[in-house]
């Protein structure tokens, strides 16, 4: 069932600590440039309010919190068949910046499947191939040269039914193809 997501992993363009790393050597660099100049007379401190507000200033114009700002791409989870399906959805733009518009564009109207686990397979195993599934998606292009975050569905996955919900989508799929075939009729 294309249409029923039931997971969305982000992309970021980096991970947290390089780009935080980055953001802190670019505050520093801006306090240098502000305070460290010719004439500027060294007995006389900045207060602690002026310093605060630059470095304000540059992390927002650096780019923001990570979360949020970072993003460039999405993983979104479906079930499929006896499995689970992906769509990447990527931000369009020849180079990837930490400050950017962006517009997402779905990479590829196909799905990317993850994994295949017939019904004797329990949630755990699908977890694992699912896992499994988006490791290796991870080392493909688009997705190569950036951060797939999985940290949020390694968290909560381990409580999820997935055997339970690739049934379940799977019989919700077969009754709503059953009811668009009457109406044809």
């Amino acid at each position: 069932m294309r249409d029923f997501y039931i997971f969305d992993i982000p992309v970021y363009r980096c991970r947290k600590e390089r780009y935080y790393i980055e953001m802190g050597e670019a505050v520093e660099k801006h306090k240098k440039e502000c305070f460290e100049w010719p004439g500027f007379s060294r007995k006389r401190k900045s207060s602690r309010e002026t310093l605060s507000r630059v470095e304000a200033d540059v992390r927002t114009a650096f780019g923001g919190a990570w979360e949020f700002n970072q993003i460039i791409g999405w993983v979104r989870l479906f079930p499929e068949n006896n499995g689970l399906g992906a769509h990447v959805w990527f931000v369009e733009g020849r180079r990837l910046t930490r400050k950017m518009r962006k517009l997402f564009r779905l990479q590829a109207m196909s799905s990317c499947p993850l994994n295949y686990s017939p019904p004797p397979a329990d949630s755990l195993q699908i977890f694992r191939d699912l896992l499994k599934g988006l490791e290796d998606m991870a080392k493909q292009r688009p997705l190569k040269e950036h951060y797939l975050d999985l940290s949020v569905l390694r968290r909560t996955a381990p409580f999820i039914d997935w055997r339970r919900m690739i049934d379940e989508s799977r019989r919700v799929d077969t009754q709503s193809k059953r009811g668009q075939k009457g109406q044809t009729n």
